[in-house]
């Protein structure tokens, strides 16, 4: 009875509670709006209102997300962060590359309207 604890039990337990470290370690940011942009391919650019502190620094992963489908989603790499009046912007808009947005249907056109949708800074 020891050795089927040692052998088979104890190493599930301990490869559960590191499986749910990683799945923990990922939250949400927030809701963010998501735009076409010329950009090269697995890069994005973040901008925030000024009054907010921003998702995410330049090198980060995002996981740009639909609200209506989690598993419709985007992973870029943040090239570059740039404040906004938060007059003008009230919510974190991401630009994406047309190579990365293809497919996906949480991309809002320049200007909207603006589709429902979430990321996820994955280097946090």
């Amino acid at each position: 009875m020891r050795s089927v604890l040692v052998t088979r039990i104890i190493p599930r337990m301990l490869g559960g509670a590191v499986l749910l470290g990683m799945l923990s370690a990922a939250t949400c940011e927030g809701d963010v709006i998501v735009e076409l942009a010329d950009l090269p391919k697995s890069t994005c650019v973040l901008f925030f209102p000024a009054n907010v502190a921003p998702g995410g620094a330049e090198g980060d992963v995002l996981q740009l997300a639909n609200k209506n489908n989690v598993n419709d989603f985007i992973r870029c790499r943040v090239s570059k962060t740039t404040p906004v009046d938060p007059g003008f912007l009230s919510e974190q808009l991401v630009t994406v590359s047309p190579v990365d947005a293809e497919g996906h249907g949480f991309i809002s056109p320049p200007g909207g309207p603006f589709a429902p949708a979430f990321f996820d800074n994955l280097s946090r």
